[in-house]
């Protein structure tokens, strides 16, 4: 489904973020620039490069008015622990969103995609109502970082 042009619904979910665990809602997302990376579980071997490509990138999205949120459908909780236990998890300062019923994958219409693959989907809700998406399965290790500096470019552009 396309949803440009679509409303996005309410939604709140809880987060793990720099050590505390919080909310993100829909107001949160509003006027800016949104990365969700869709990924399969916490603990996994292949997850943490990505999740480390998306922080080493972190600074940068931030400079370009665009914010990071993982989701999994793992709780706050198990984000919190698989940080604690993780040095490449542990350096995240995005929030890392819990959906354990898959209430954002819903919403999205993705859900299909996320039970095949990572990947990651680029947009910026604007009075509710999504302007502009970007989605794609998100590589491994260096295909990863390349993503993401083009996904910056893009960013960047717009912005001018």
């Amino acid at each position: 489904m396309n949803f440009v042009g679509h409303e996005i619904e309410d939604f709140k979910v809880n987060a793990y973020h720099d050590g505390e665990t919080t909310e993100v809602s829909k107001k949160d997302v509003l006027g800016k620039w949104s990365i969700f990376f869709f990924y399969p579980a916490d603990f996994s071997f292949v997850c943490p490069t990505e999740l480390e490509a998306l922080q080493d990138k972190y600074d940068d999205f931030k400079k370009a008015d665009a914010d990071i949120y993982s989701v999994s459908e793992d709780t706050e909780f198990v984000h919190k622990a698989w940080a604690e236990a993780s040095e490449k998890i542990g350096k995240i300062k995005y929030n890392m969103l819990a959906d354990p019923a898959g209430k954002l994958t819903q919403l999205t219409t993705w859900e299909s995609v996320v039970a095949l693959m990572k990947f990651s989907g680029l947009f910026k809700p604007l009075n509710s109502f999504v302007n502009m998406v970007i989605v794609s399965a998100l590589q491994t290790g260096s295909q990863a970082k390349i993503q993401l500096s083009q996904a910056l470019t893009l960013l960047v552009s717009f912005n001018l």
